[in-house]
């Protein structure tokens, strides 16, 4: 393994446990400030950068894989679309739901104009996809 992608596989396991106790700690207001965060993005087509954001998600997925901490689909997801921000990478988190043992089921992950990046992509078409968000910039309106 690289420098590079050992130093991106410690920022991955250290983004996964900001979003994962985040989302966990019974804060007032906290879950409604994050949602605030997220505004409605769209799909601009494919990027010439593609390879490059499938190339990020597989190493982030590798080293999620050995993170010392569960990994949930929704901190997965905003730990992953952060790192790709961080690399100059647009990413969109897309929610699904599907019906599986007459319960309904849901799934976030990550998409990089329309391609499904740092996850399985059979087991992501099962779902159907309810809505496409971004995480507000610092200094964008949210």
């Amino acid at each position: 393994m690289s420098r590079r992608e050992r130093l991106t596989a410690v920022l991955a396991h250290a983004l996964l446990l900001w979003y994962r106790l985040r989302l966990a700690l019974p804060l007032p207001g906290r879950s409604r400030l994050l949602l605030r965060r997220l505004v409605a993005w769209q799909d601009a087509g494919t990027s010439a950068r593609a390879a490059e954001a499938r190339g990020l998600g597989d190493l982030f997925r590798r080293a999620v894989a050995r993170a010392p901490v569960a990994a949930p689909c929704l901190p997965r997801s905003l730990a992953l679309i952060r790192l790709l921000r961080l690399h100059g990478l647009e990413a969109g988190l897309r929610v699904g739901l599907r019906r599986t043992d007459g319960r309904l089921v849901g799934h976030a992950w990550v998409e990089h104009h329309g391609v499904t990046v740092g996850d399985d992509e059979g087991f992501v078409r099962a779902f159907h996809p309810l809505v496409l968000v971004a995480q507000a910039r610092p200094g964008e309106a949210a």
